[in-house]
């Protein structure tokens, strides 16, 4: 291990909610779904690099199981501020393109710290806080490590499609950059109306599938996997509605919270 150079990275790391059974789902399309995926970040990379935010930055993306990462090596050139905003915008565009194509919706992080990759391995201290992080998370969010970036730049990046949650805790606001044209990529500057049309209802599918407990759910341990599960998605559906009451009200999708009486809990109601 001595012989391991460690460097510094800024790290973004997600994984796949309902992995499992999305891929129960599609049954053998694993390999073309992830380097569709590897492909669509390297896209996004080469689309937004010219651009001065992006300038003069490294990125190294990589993928394992239902994990990516996007890293940028960190060096005396490196402004902290714009390696943040860098991540945070890539961030957000994944998470708007998995939500509009596949349905599928991410949670993860972006903090700082020591790491070794190559094309095989990855490994170190960054990684570990990152996962970590990501598990913090709960909702399907990317979540800023304030700790290690300071409230400061982190006030500041909240101008950058970056909000603060009831929480207290600093996530990428990804339904901000519908609208916008990020470095040189212009996919959610065009067609707003149909991007919108098309998000409201794979999240109507969402919440109709994930939104209500089995009705043959006994175990106390999967009736609490349910309960967690319900909240991400009511956690989405607020969020997305509370985007629409300020810029596309006639997209907000209506629902209610209604208890289920037999296990005495909420589910969703929603309607389109």
């Amino acid at each position: 291990m001595s012989n391991v150079a460690l460097k510094d990275y800024y790290i973004a790391y997600f994984d796949i909610l309902g992995y499992k059974a999305f891929f129960a789902d599609k049954g053998n399309d694993v390999f073309e779904f992830l380097q569709a995926n590897v492909n669509m970040a390297n896209d996004i990379v080469r689309k937004t690099s010219p651009d001065a935010v992006f300038a003069d930055m490294r990125f190294e993306i990589k993928s394992f199981s239902d994990n990516f990462m996007i890293l940028i090596p960190k060096n005396k050139k490196t402004n902290e501020y714009q390696a943040i905003k860098a991540l945070v915008y890539l961030m957000a565009l994944f998470q708007l393109r998995f939500l509009e194509k596949y349905s599928i919706l991410v949670r993860g992080s972006i903090t700082t710290g020591e790491a070794f990759l190559n094309k095989n391995i990855v490994f170190g201290e960054g990684l570990l806080r990152a996962v970590e992080l990501e598990n913090r998370a709960v909702f399907p969010r990317i979540i800023l490590d304030s700790e290690k970036f300071g409230k400061d730049i982190c006030d500041d990046l909240c101008e950058k499609c970056v909000k603060i949650d009831e929480d207290e805790v600093y996530y990428v606001d990804f339904f901000d950059i519908i609208g916008c044209e990020v470095g040189f990529d212009s996919e959610f500057l065009v067609g707003e109306q149909e991007h919108m049309e098309t998000i409201k209802n794979n999240i109507v599918k969402l919440v109709k599938k994930y939104g209500k407990f089995n009705r043959q759910v006994k175990e106390p341990k999967k009736i609490e996997e349910a309960e967690k599960t319900i909240s991400k998605y009511a956690w989405l559906l607020m969020k997305f509605n509370q985007y629409c009451e300020i810029w596309w009200p006639k997209y907000r999708i209506p629902y209610s919270l209604t208890l289920y009486y037999r296990l005495m809990r909420c589910e969703i109601d929603v309607e389109k």
